[in-house]
């Protein structure tokens, strides 16, 4: 804009401050929707792309790996059962994810952050890696223990390939209870797992994660590791056994008979859920947007539930899928393949912490539409293109702003414009030393 403008607001360096009749206003006012429309464009397209693309890696390469993992992990204590009783491994298991949720803001504070020596950050990374592969260890430990007392509680025994309980009223009536106070505590997203979600190795999310009633550990420290016990005694205990329920029920009723058609089945029903899923989230997100209260907590709580069986449906496919068909003849060996191979794939990969299962998350804490975004971002985060307010930051209060400047100035690099994330505002950065005032008046007003 010319010098001698007659914009009536005098404000020449922000879009949207001028009159709209004169000839220069409507000029620029034309050039600032101009550049708006076609920056967003091309920002929306490559997070399309970005979101795309994070999908197939969560579901056709992440899912399988960890599926794997857990089960060589899982499988091996079975063929070392001596060593792995079910009650010892299910205290055991238990306790040490209690000590690890005690003590995770001092792993964070030690570990995680860069350090002066070369020495020290090579240990530091040593010893995060060295901690996925023990807490994996122990959660399936855990998990195993788990599944084992209830299974001999219920008199659950495969006879001829065949699942079959004893008492299913009673089991039934088990699993429905877990399942009711997990969903009264609003606590059934705790469910989820990968292709739903993936967890990178740094960052926050490599030691922190939140607990039921988010007591921090430097308010009151009582309180903390109360909040701590009931977080994975309680809820994360729930959320096992409503697990080997879903699980049970399709090992029951889904081709009981034909564990290959049952193994294949699994799979194309596990995938076409999990595609209508993701193809719904939009949907969801708009419907949660429009909702409050309890209306909003009952359609968050249906979409998570069909996500959940999505996964249980899934992790139940590859685990079968590779017990019949991955050196079924060795099982030892194969176990021994399917728990190091994937791990390190995982880690070369940078989200070895998809296997883990630690945090307590309420349903529909979010606000609006988010509460039904998954957190699957993978190479968003690797490329820098997008950082969403993950459900982590959220639950802990340490969330980052979308930060759409990167993403933005690089499509307005060749033009004399920068974007204000707050209100996406554009502002007009000229290199005259006369707008050098009304320049600092933006940053400070508009900013």
């Amino acid at each position: 804009m010319s010098e001698n403008s007659c914009c009536k607001l005098n404000n020449k360096s922000i879009y949207g401050q001028f009159c709209g009749e004169c000839p220069d206003c409507r000029t620029v006012v034309k050039e600032k929707a101009l550049v708006e429309k076609d920056g967003e464009k091309v920002a929306k397209k490559k997070v399309r792309i970005l979101s795309t693309l994070d999908v197939l890696i969560s579901v056709f390469v992440v899912t399988p790996l960890v599926v794997a993992c857990w089960r060589g992990t899982w499988q091996l204590m079975d063929v070392y059962a001596s060593y792995f009783p079910p009650w010892e491994s299910f205290i055991i298991g238990t306790l040490i994810h209690i000590v690890v949720g005690i003590s995770q803001e001092s792993f964070d504070g030690l570990v995680n952050k860069k350090h002066k020596s070369r020495l020290c950050n090579a240990c530091a990374f040593m010893f995060m890696k060295l901690y996925t592969i023990v807490l994996n260890g122990v959660t399936n430990m855990h998990w195993r223990g788990g599944w084992c007392i209830v299974d001999e509680y219920f008199g659950t025994r495969m006879e001829n390939g065949r699942t079959i309980l004893e008492d299913p009223r009673g089991s039934f009536c088990f699993f429905t209870i877990c399942f009711l106070i997990l969903f009264a505590m609003r606590c059934l997203r705790n469910l989820n797992s990968p292709p739903f979600e993936i967890c990178l190795d740094y960052g926050d999310h490599m030691f922190l994660f939140p607990n039921m009633f988010k007591v921090k550990a430097s308010e009151t420290i009582s309180l903390y590791v109360l909040d701590v016990i009931f977080s994975i005694s309680i809820v994360s205990n729930l959320g096992m056994f409503v697990w080997r329920g879903i699980w049970l029920l399709f090992d029951v009723f889904y081709f009981p008979q034909d564990e290959v058609r049952s193994a294949w089945g699994s799979l194309i029903l596990g995938y076409i859920i999990i595609a209508i899923v993701f193809l719904l989230q939009p949907f969801m997100k708009k419907l949660c947007d429009n909702l409050n209260g309890i209306p909003k907590l009952l359609v968050a709580d249906a979409y998570m539930m069909a996500s959940v069986i999505a996964v249980i449906v899934t992790w139940r496919a590859i685990w079968m899928l590779l017990n019949i068909y991955f050196l079924p003849e060795n099982e030892e060996l194969s176990c021994w393949i399917t728990m190091c191979v994937p791990m390190l794939i995982l880690m070369i990969m940078g989200c070895s912490n998809s296997v883990l299962v630690r945090g307590v998350c309420l349903d529909a804490e979010e606000p609006d539409g988010s509460c039904v975004i998954f957190p699957c971002n993978y190479l968003k985060v690797i490329f820098d293109q997008e950082k969403y307010d993950t459900w982590f930051n959220i639950w802990t209060g340490k969330g980052k702003k979308t930060d759409l400047n990167n993403m933005l100035n690089g499509i307005l690099a060749n033009q004399s414009h920068t974007i204000n994330v707050i209100n996406y505002h554009l502002i007009n950065i000229n290199d005259d030393e006369k707008n050098e005032k009304n320049n600092n008046v933006n940053k400070n007003g508009v900013s």
